[in-house]
């Protein structure tokens, strides 16, 4: 791979301006590389591709979206000599793309930057039985089991490379499509290159202008965007009538017993206006969650992997569950895998009686830096941004 080639990098969700950020285009485009996004998402979710935000797309030149697995094929077989980056799941879905790759015999690199607690963290204070449903079983089946016997009697060809964030990039089952001459690139996830950046850079003077005696809360997209529920196998529980009047009281008892405001960091894709009835007419700051989680005393998080940004920070957190979260399997495993890790039991925003408050202002560092070396950056991986690690080991 010295040559310096095209590099063409498969995705399997629409292509937004962060994601034109994130995945290190203009790092590569200055480092003498042409670059093109291969967009499958109409192919693998087409109803995700259709329903999803159409607001801060891209809709630059270098994207080509496909339609149908033929002209995807074309598309490949003529660009077989140049370089692949493959920033999607090997799954039932996606197996018919990793097959073609096997046929054609192309290099790729693989990314497993963004590993996310799972199961195996996950196994204490669920009651499984009552929220494992068959469609959830058959979800995991058709995605590990048969994706497994496909790749492995089916040969598919391992990546050259595989980009991996914190140590459990190893231990995910997306890993087993690695072999023995796959080289693996240690990095780290893109919330600790936003991180790098944050560190260089003046604080925000709106940060400034709030009391430093404040909580955030990391805002997630259900249940007023339904952006990520349109992928199969994501879904979320939550009706704002139900989920929004018990989270203004959970603010409510959070502001009375710590003392603190509570101030919410919007999420990307949100359009919330300042102040909003069902936040209780808190304060909204969008593009800003970095920046207040830096600044503030406390982190409140549902299911939000942006708290990679409070354990870096070393921010206490308070996770929390609900009556309808509780009958879900998907949203609970995501929410006590996070708190278990970091030895948090998720408080109940039905229920808010015999909590300790003062107790959730503490934190196990350790834990914290368990958290970080295993999920966020391998402790031996260097601290310079992503896209410069992966150029620099392909170009030599």
């Amino acid at each position: 791979m010295k040559e310096k080639k095209k590099i063409i990098i498969i995705v399997s969700s629409p292509f937004y301006l962060k994601d034109y950020n994130r995945f290190g285009i203009e790092k590569f485009l200055k480092n003498g590389y042409e670059i093109e996004i291969c967009n499958t998402c109409p192919i693998i979710y087409p109803v995700f591709f259709k329903k999803a935000q159409r607001a801060n797309l891209y809709r630059g030149k270098i994207e080509k979206i496909f339609f149908n697995k033929k002209k995807l094929k074309n598309y490949l077989d003529l660009n077989k000599k140049n370089i692949f980056i493959l920033i999607i799941h090997y799954n039932i879905k996606t197996h018919f793309i990793f097959k073609l790759i096997t046929k054609l015999d192309i290099n790729y690199l693989f990314s497993l930057v963004n590993v996310v607690p799972s199961n195996i963290e996950a196994n204490k204070n669920i009651n499984y039985k009552k929220i494992l449903s068959l469609k959830a079983l058959a979800r995991i089946f058709s995605n590990r089991i048969i994706g497994f016997l496909k790749r492995y009697f089916q040969k598919i060809k391992s990546p050259n490379y595989l980009l991996a964030g914190g140590l459990k990039s190893l231990k995910s089952p997306q890993a087993s499509i690695i072999n023995n001459s796959t080289k693996i690139i240690w990095t780290h996830t893109y919330d600790f290159d936003e991180y790098l950046l944050n560190n260089k850079k003046k604080d925000n003077d709106i940060i400034h202008a709030i009391k430093n005696n404040f909580a955030v809360f990391i805002d997630a997209p259900s249940p007023l965007i339904k952006h990520d529920a349109l992928i199969p196998g994501i879904s979320s529980p939550l009706t704002a009538n139900v989920y929004f009047p018990s989270l203004c009281k959970f603010f409510d008892k959070i502001e009375k017993r710590l003392n603190i405001e509570v101030v919410i960091a919007a999420h990307p894709r949100s359009n919330h206006l300042n102040r909003p009835e069902y936040f209780g007419k808190r304060r909204v700051f969008k593009h800003m969650t970095i920046d207040l989680i830096k600044k503030c005393k406390l982190v409140i998080n549902r299911n939000s992997t942006a708290i990679n940004f409070a354990v870096l920070y070393s921010k206490p957190i308070i996770f929390h569950t609900s009556k309808q979260i509780s009958n879900h399997f998907s949203m609970t495993h995501q929410i006590y895998s996070m708190a278990n890790l970091l030895d948090k039991v998720p408080i109940n925003i039905d229920a808010l009686e015999n909590i300790d408050w003062n107790n959730q202002l503490n934190i196990n560092k350790k834990l914290y830096v368990n958290y970080s070396n295993q999920y966020i950056k391998n402790p031996k991986s260097k601290n310079k941004y992503l896209w410069d690690i992966v150029i620099r080991e392909i170009n030599d």
